[in-house]
């Protein structure tokens, strides 16, 4: 659904005609199938599944950092919901996001797990802005996310906005992922969960989980190991994770919260035999937040949360032919900070007031040359405010944001949504904001930065518009289309001449998304979503891309679940350049299936399989990084 998984995806030139048929087929099986308007469920169950988008239990985080009912988002959103994510029997948060329409994955070489590049609607990579319940994670470096260092089965749910979503978060000109993990248990008995598969190429995914309450303490666990020898080119990965959550209920309508994690990839980034070498990273990261909630009254609410988040980030070349190191470079990131809110219930209105502080203390060095690190530092500061004016059918949402840095210039951020019930199925919802990316201290600090550093750097800046329907009128499925212009300027750019980082691109980003989901029918269910994107440059460039998801569920627990799904690409020139021999325009089908072998109460067993690339179909931007092969693999669940 779409506050489910976001459907089907596209980015650039037309559709392969091999590619249709397939897809047309499946959509001709499950959608038109006879006698489908006559079979479908009860009117009970129908307005059930057409009202959920827009009833306020369907909240959503991420646009005001304060829970609200979807249908007064005026941004655009999807939710990802951990059953989908059971469903998949995913490893790793980059398949997961590959689903959702204007979400664009740059595999760095599609594989078990390894890091990947996140962008939406086009968007570059640094543009987007990833929080772990609240709380950024990013190389400060570079200001990029890897999502591969979140373990799959913590996640309760992920919020993604698509569009500058500055006015709430700050530096996220192109959006934001927000990342809400599972919430402490409720009951005196445990509750959890094992997991366990192995699959081809030594590839192997354990993990275990537990919640319950003690009293007036509350808690939730979660361990894992997953490891593999290498899909394709021997890319081998091995990480450990841990994370914990306790809460503890004071008196006065007061909660305390801390939370730790740790986790440490290694894996192999590349494998480049032309150029005589390969890659290898060594990513360890450690968490670490408290929280305290309190009901002033009624209607007012505050919440100061307080965060750490520690680092080391080695990256390391070696040569094939007699393994002698290349270059060993580490960077050592440590990240403090404080986010505190009020918000405000009042009549129709829902006011929030915030003010963010965070601290990135930095080293860099080369480990093989023996230099001394260069150490940076900056401080970020803001305030932000938002207000969602409810009033009938109509809902106004206007947000402000000022940030402060120690680097570059203030950035004001204003915002402007309205949503409008047109009818009991069908929501309108427009949205103007102005966005902002702050470049990494490494650009700005020329004395311990990188070479090309400018300490005259100024913020990327991005007018976002977006205008979008979903509706339900249909009956027996919900469509939904967004239409967006993205107008970025000041966009940061390395100078031929100055051999330094520059204020001077220009681009204007538009396209659009198409969504739909079908009522259930006899369990069955079909998902669909395109995007289509276009860039233009202040050079004359232009890059046309299209993705697109198609995943067919029959989800009948006491027979079985199956979860068909098919991802394609059309990358465009801009993106994949001829002289990277890329391959798009094909269909990747990935098959999963769960069988339940037992249930007696509370105790649960289930067998799944997983087919990855059935047809064996090559699906990158660069040949240097190519997708895996075909591979499948098994494995048991336990639920208590």
């Amino acid at each position: 659904m779409f506050g489910g998984v976001n459907f089907l995806k596209i980015r650039g030139g037309g559709m392969k005609k091999s590619c249709l048929p397939g897809m047309l087929g499946v959509v001709l099986l499950v959608g038109a199938a006879p006698g489908f308007a006559q079979e479908r469920p009860s009117g009970t169950v129908e307005d059930d599944f057409l009202n959920l988008y827009f009833d306020d239990k369907q909240v959503v985080e991420a646009a005001t950092r304060v829970a609200k009912p979807i249908s007064q988002v005026a941004e655009n959103v999807t939710i990802i919901t951990a059953a989908e994510i059971e469903r998949m029997n995913a490893h790793n948060l980059d398949d997961v996001l590959n689903r959702v329409a204007g979400v664009y994955v740059k595999y760095h070489a599609q594989d078990f797990n390894g890091n990947t590049l996140l962008a939406i609607h086009d968007s570059s990579w640094q543009q987007v802005a990833v929080y772990l319940d609240g709380v950024k994670i990013s190389k400060a470096t570079q200001d990029l996310s890897y999502v591969n260092i979140v373990p799959v089965r913590i996640v309760k749910r992920i919020e993604v906005i698509k569009g500058a979503a500055s006015s709430t978060w700050g530096s996220a000109l192109g959006g934001v992922i927000n990342i809400i993990t599972k919430d402490t248990g409720d009951t005196l008995r445990p509750t959890g969960s094992l997991h366990a598969s192995y699959g081809e190429f030594g590839s192997q995914d354990y993990s275990a989980e537990v919640a319950g309450t003690i009293s007036r303490l509350g808690y939730y666990l979660s361990t894992g190991w997953q490891k593999s020898d290498g899909l394709k080119d021997d890319k081998e990965f091995d990480n450990t994770s841990f994370y914990g959550k306790v809460d503890l209920a004071l008196p006065a309508n007061m909660i305390l919260a801390v939370t730790a994690g740790y986790t440490a990839p290694e894996y192999k980034t590349g494998h480049f035999p032309l150029l005589g070498f390969e890659e290898y990273t060594d990513d360890r990261n450690i968490f670490f937040s408290t929280a305290l909630d309190a009901r002033l009254a009624d209607n007012l609410n505050f919440h100061v949360n307080g965060y750490l988040y520690d680092n080391d980030y080695n990256l390391n070349a070696f040569s094939l032919a007699d393994g002698s190191v290349w270059w060993d470079d580490t960077d050592k990131q440590y990240t403090d900070g404080i986010n505190t809110r009020l918000n405000w219930s009042l009549l129709n209105q829902e006011i929030v007031v915030g003010i963010d502080y965070l601290r990135n203390e930095l080293k860099r060095y080369d480990e093989l040359a023996g230099t001394a690190a260069d150490h940076l530092s900056e401080d970020l500061l803001a305030y932000y405010v938002n207000d969602t004016i409810h009033y009938d059918k109509l809902t106004i949402t206007p947000g402000l944001r000022l940030d402060s840095s120690s680097e570059v210039k203030d950035v004001v951020s204003p915002s402007l949504g309205v949503t409008y019930l047109l009818r009991a199925d069908t929501l309108l919802r427009a949205s103007v904001a102005r966005g902002f990316r702050k470049p990494p201290v490494v650009w700005t600090d020329e004395v311990n930065g990188l070479w090309y550093a400018n300490k005259d750097l100024d913020p990327e800046l991005v007018w976002s518009y977006q205008i979008g329907i979903e509706t339900g009128a249909a009956r027996f499925c919900r469509l939904k289309a967004t239409l967006f212009y993205h107008d970025a300027m000041d966009a940061l750019q390395w100078s031929a001449t100055t051999w330094q980082m520059e204020n001077s691109g220009e681009e204007e980003r538009t396209g659009f998304e198409v969504e739909m989901e079908t009522l259930p029918w006899y369990d069955l269910t079909l998902v669909l979503n395109y995007t289509y994107s276009h860039i233009s440059t202040m050079d004359k460039e232009h890059g046309i891309n299209q993705e697109a998801n198609i995943i067919v569920t029959y989800d009948n627990p006491d027979i079985i679940t199956l979860e068909l799904s098919g991802h394609y690409a059309n990358f465009g020139n801009l993106h994949a350049p001829p002289a990277f021999n890329p391959e798009d325009n094909s269909l990747v089908w990935e098959l999963s299936a769960t069988k339940r072998l037992w249930q007696k109460e509370r105790l649960q067993a289930d067998l799944f399989v997983v087919g990855h690339n059935l047809t064996n179909e090559s699906q990158f931007i660069d040949e240097l990084l190519p997708n895996s092969p075909r591979w499948l693999e098994a494995g048991l669940k336990f639920r208590f």
